[in-house]
């Protein structure tokens, strides 16, 4: 920082240009630098220039490494934001000649550079001069550095002296025209039909030098004379390049769509920088006319890889091949042996396109630094240079050039959204104060976009997620020397629907979005860690995914392929990934909503008063409070009871479910409480019944209630409860074994048959053979069948019956019934049947909500038999469950 100096003080001041300056600031042991992101345009305009941001406004100033003083002109001045307090003190200023610059007073300005904040002293003059930095503010700010070149008496050759050999010992690929060994050959579609363009005219002021452009290519061998008529013929196309001379292309759009293409991927940009961990030193090769050196008629369309297949560091992109190296001397050795290569293969290179052993190399678009990857300069100005949009396509055209730089900018689309709302259909387009005011403050952080590392899988990998209410962020973050710093950003739009979930479920969204978009760095990795700042995410993911609300579990199962540690970080020390999602890119890519909207199919069939439950839940207080808490954030002072259990909560269509089970208003409790008991079940299978389908604090001492002022259950209750027995011989499957008994009832005979595996009822007052009969034929034939030795199951027909049928009867005494468990469940249907005619009620319904009733094993009778949950008059969310051992008791 320069400090304010007494009136004697003299400065000097005077632009030091590029040529001159290695002349003027060499001191024998060093040379000075730009480190500022305009160094290229610099360079061509013969000045050195950087873009500051200055009490809020952008400000060009030269650097100036021979001033003593940093000018401010009161142009600049009058374009800040804030504006500056100048205090009138007499300084004396002459420029490099001697001659006196007059000086209007001093003022300090805040000068912010890549989110830092300085603050120096300044000359104002006047509105004609250029504004500038002096030697002390550039080295400071760290825009002009010193390169230092050390020679030691073990070291062969300077970094440029080595590269230089390297080259020159390889004059011979950068010389004349190469042929590689490859031929391709064209295959054509069988139904291709030849297609003869007519010539195209040629400008008269290129005819002379289209003729000697051919004359070259023909003699080089590109190109050559045909006399005798050819199937095919394509017009000719001639661009001048930027140095005067004439490309001569042909326009081969008929024979394009006659080609049998060969499939060969061309590799991503993040792919190939993936690969560039550590990387210091840069080469990039350039081929000479790179696709005149591969001849027609044989088969290769990966020239460019056979030649550097197998070398480590080097990857080719069409017809450049790059070279990257963490070291001097591992980049010479990579660089050599690619030479090598290229020599055996013909290959000739074009040398004014090449650049050798460069620690900053523009590649595909992005600026590669031994720090790591940077936007390219040229692309920033030209945004800065863009001129306020008057139509819907310059903002468009502003967006595309923005967004191929987002990846830079953490906080992108926070300074795109107002600009973002012109892009819609439905918004008359119209630039107001705001969208400038977003415009400029785009400008300023584009100035100072952050640096991206290369990934490097051999370090700590970190992805931070986060949700805000309309939005997605994520960070890939990889420790270097314990700091965390970025690998790439991300961020995204919600849906509408994806905007109604709960905070946990969008949280769980972010999770999976972070890194779904980070797949190919973090898939296959031992291990690495995502944070959240929603802390009771991490007791959801501990749980199984048969305990997770539906949605939850579709998420949670997108992200069983990676092996990550999920952690808690508080919101305050989550900053990328929080900006991020409150400033997402638009995209509306969701696979998450299909799965919602069949779930909500699934919910609707399974109970038709759906919508009556989504009414109730809407006039219910309580319930309303709890979704509220849901959306915007849990408040402990509200909806107490349902704090514990937020994890467990998500909103459908309007219902609230907790986890699988329909959280019931308070209006229709008494109703959904009659419909757990129809059929007058005991209390703990009324009590399994809720559990599978309906929630609300307290259901268990509600059941309790009921089922004890129920007269028709307390006239038919048992006095004493049995042990359960325990059954030796099980089966492995459905309807293997099952057991039958008869019982009379009002007259009528009723046969009971029982499945020993899932405890399923079969009742039938019919004939006992006919029924058996009618069951198989449902059910299929069972491998054995148990009953008591009564006269009807000893008789001679029933013996016939299981010889023509192919089963096992096996009978038990009719004093020790016990033996045969299964078959005594007589009693219970006997009760179910005695309990509906008392009560008036449907015996059918009763019958299927026992079938229903889940057992100890937690699977209902039903779903064990035939693998699928039955419709009842219970609301319900359909969800599957794996194979649950069966009770083994009865």
């Amino acid at each position: 920082m320069i400090e304010e100096t007494d009136l004697s003080d003299t400065f000097f001041v005077g632009m030091v240009t590029y040529e001159n300056l290695q002349e003027s600031e060499n001191t024998g042991c060093g040379q000075l630098s730009v480190n500022a992101q305009c160094q290229e345009d610099a360079v061509k305009n013969d000045k050195w220039v950087a873009l500051l941001q200055i009490n809020g406004a952008l400000v060009t100033l030269k650097l100036d490494t021979g001033a003593k003083a940093n000018l401010i002109s009161m142009s600049d001045i009058k374009n800040m934001t804030e504006k500056p307090k100048i205090k009138k003190k007499p300084i004396l200023l002459k420029d490099y000649n001697g001659k006196s610059i007059d000086s209007l007073g001093i003022c300090r300005l805040k000068v912010t550079i890549k989110d830092k904040v300085n603050h120096l002293l300044f000359s104002v003059v006047a509105e004609e001069l250029e504004s500038l930095l002096g030697d002390k503010a550039c080295e400071n700010l760290n825009l002009v550095k010193r390169v230092y070149h050390i020679n030691h008496d073990n070291s062969a050759v300077t970094t440029s002296n080595s590269v230089d050999d390297i080259v020159r010992s390889f004059v011979d690929v950068f010389k004349g025209f190469g042929v590689l060994p490859y031929v391709y050959k064209i295959h054509l579609k069988e139904n291709a039909q030849p297609v003869v363009h007519p010539v195209r005219r040629v400008p008269a002021p290129l005819k002379d030098h289209l003729k000697k452009e051919l004359d070259r290519m023909t003699t080089l061998g590109v190109i050559k004379r045909i006399q005798e008529p050819t199937d095919w013929v394509n017009s000719m196309v001639c661009v001048k390049k930027k140095n005067g001379d004439l490309r001569v292309c042909m326009d081969p759009k008929d024979l394009n769509d006659n080609i049998k293409r060969e499939h060969y991927q061309i590799p991503k940009r993040e792919e190939i920088m993936n690969e560039m961990a550590g990387a210091k030193y840069f080469t990039k090769l350039d081929a000479s006319q790179g696709f005149w050196q591969i001849r027609l008629d044989e088969d290769s369309t990966k020239a460019m890889e056979n030649i550097i297949e197998g070398l480590e560091g080097v990857r080719a992109y069409i017809d450049d091949i790059i070279i990257w190296g963490s070291s001097l001397q591992e980049h010479n050795s990579r660089l050599t042996k690619v030479l090598q290569k290229i020599r055996v293969s013909g290959l000739k290179l074009n040398k004014d396109k090449c650049q050798f052993g460069v620690q900053e190399l523009l590649f595909l678009g992005d600026k590669l630094t031994s720090q790591g990857i940077q936007p390219d300069s040229e692309k920033i100005n030209a945004i800065l240079k863009m001129k306020c949009p008057t139509e819907r396509k310059g903002v468009q055209r502003i967006m595309g050039m923005v967004n191929y730089i987002g990846k830079f900018i953490p906080n992108l689309s926070s300074k795109t959204s107002c600009l973002r709302e012109l892009l819609q259909k439905t918004t008359d387009f119209a630039w107001t104060d705001k969208h400038e005011s977003e415009w400029q403050q785009l400008k300023i952080g584009l100035t100072s976009a952050p640096v991206l590392q290369f990934f490097d899988p051999t370090k700590k990998i970190k992805v931070s997620t986060d949700a805000s209410k309309n939005g997605l962020g994520a960070v890939l973050l990889q420790a270097d020397d314990e700091i965390w710093k970025p690998v790439a950003y991300a961020s995204r739009s919600m849906t509408d629907s994806e905007c109604r979930y709960a905070q946990i479920e969008k949280e769980c969204l972010g999770l999976v979005f972070g890194l779904e978009k980070f797949h190919n760095y973090v898939y296959g990795l031992p291990t690495f860690t995502a944070e959240t700042d929603h802390h009771p995410l991490i007791a959801i993911i501990k749980k199984n995914l048969n305990e997770m609300t539906p949605r939850i579990q579709r998420l949670m199962m997108k992200l069983q392929r990676y092996d990550f540690n999920l952690v808690y970080t508080p919101g305050k020390y989550l900053v990328l990934a929080d900006t991020l999602s409150r400033a997402p890119t638009q995209n509306s890519e969701s696979t998450t909503e299909e799965d919602v909207e069949i779930h909500m199919n699934l919910v609707r069939t399974a109970f038709p008063k759906s919508k009556q439950i989504a009414e109730e839940t809407r006039k219910d207080d309580e319930l309303q409070a709890v979704i509220d808490n849901m959306y915007n954030g849990w408040l402990t002072s509200l909806s107490p009871k349902f704090h514990d259990i937020r994890g467990d909560l998500c909103v459908m269509d309007g219902i609230l479910l907790k986890q699988n089970r329909i959280v019931i208003p308070q209006s229709l409790r008494q109703d959904i409480l009659h419909r757990i008991h129809e059929g007058h079940l005991g209390i703990e299978k009324c009590k399994r019944r809720a559990r599978e389908t309906v929630f609300w604090h307290e259901i268990n001492k509600d059941i309790e209630k009921m089922v004890r002022q129920c007269d028709t259950c307390q006239k038919y209750r048992n006095n004493q409860t049995k042990e359960p027995m325990i059954i030796p011989d099980l089966p492995t499957s459905p309807w293997e074994k099952v057991g039958m008994d008869l019982f009379h009832l009002k007259g009528s005979n009723y046969l009971v048959v029982i499945d020993y595996y899932s405890n399923y009822p079969e009742l039938s007052s019919k004939c006992v053979i006919t029924h058996a009969k009618s069951i198989f034929a449902r059910h299929g034939i069972p491998q054995t069948v148990v009953s008591d030795n009564g006269p009807c199951f000893s008789s001679k027909e029933c013996q016939d019956f299981s010889v023509q049928y192919d089963f096992k009867h096996v009978t038990s005494s009719p004093e020790y019934a016990q033996s045969n468990g299964k078959a005594e469940k007589v009693h219970i249907l006997k009760q179910l049947l005695k309990k509906a005619a008392d009560s008036k009620s449907d015996p059918y319904l009763a019958l299927l909500n026992y079938r229903t009733s889940p057992l100890e094993c937690g699977m209902a009778p039903a779903e064990m038999l035939m693998s699928r949950k039955l419709r009842t008059t219970l609301p319900s969310c359909a969800k599957r469950k794996g194979n649950v051992k069966m009770s083994t008791t009865i």
